[in-house]
């Protein structure tokens, strides 16, 4: 017959499943700062990528931050642009 278990016993599985707890609250804390420094890398990388897309075709030294805006809003705001974008936002992702 299994001896029954004493009150350090009980103590003791107490302890050791408490110090589980935080040393997976620790990893967990861990993990998430690396999602975010990811996530965040990831954001950094797409957007200077888009920003030498954008400089192949609009010489940064000829126009100011406002012009380029005024030049991308009224791109963005063309018929065929937003017909080509709206199939585009319709596609099924991979």
């Amino acid at each position: 017959m299994a001896r029954k278990k004493t009150l350090d016993d009980v103590r003791a599985d107490r302890e050791r499943t408490e110090q589980k707890i935080k040393s997976e609250e620790q990893r967990l804390k861990i993990l998430r700062a690396q999602e975010k420094e990811l996530t965040r890398k990831e954001r950094t990388h797409r957007l200077c990528n888009h920003g030498a897309m954008l400089e192949q075709y609009l010489d940064p030294e000829k126009y100011t931050t406002e012009q380029i805006e005024v030049i991308l809003k009224t791109v963005f705001n063309l018929p065929d642009v937003i017909g080509m974008l709206s199939k585009k936002e319709q596609e099924p992702t991979a």
